[in-house]
């Protein structure tokens, strides 16, 4: 596992086609280590209430990117 430290410094992160589901993108919308400026989450299997949860995440307002297509 990597330290928190490290996922602070984190910009890009590209899980396209992980089958994540909704658990993966709830962990990320929840965690606010997080200060990323692209997300590409396409074809994960997300939810619309995942999605949701992502686009109104506070630690997320500086994103410039949020791909979700391809998901329900």
């Amino acid at each position: 596992y990597l330290a928190a430290a490290q996922f602070n410094q984190l910009r890009h992160l590209a899980l396209n086609s992980a089958m994540m589901g909704d658990a993966g993108a709830m962990a990320i919308a929840k965690n606010p280590v997080f200060r990323l400026k692209r997300l590409e989450l396409t074809h994960c299997q997300l939810t619309e209430e995942a999605m949701l949860a992502l686009i109104h995440a506070p630690h997320l307002e500086g994103l410039r990117q949020l791909r979700i297509a391809g998901n329900s």
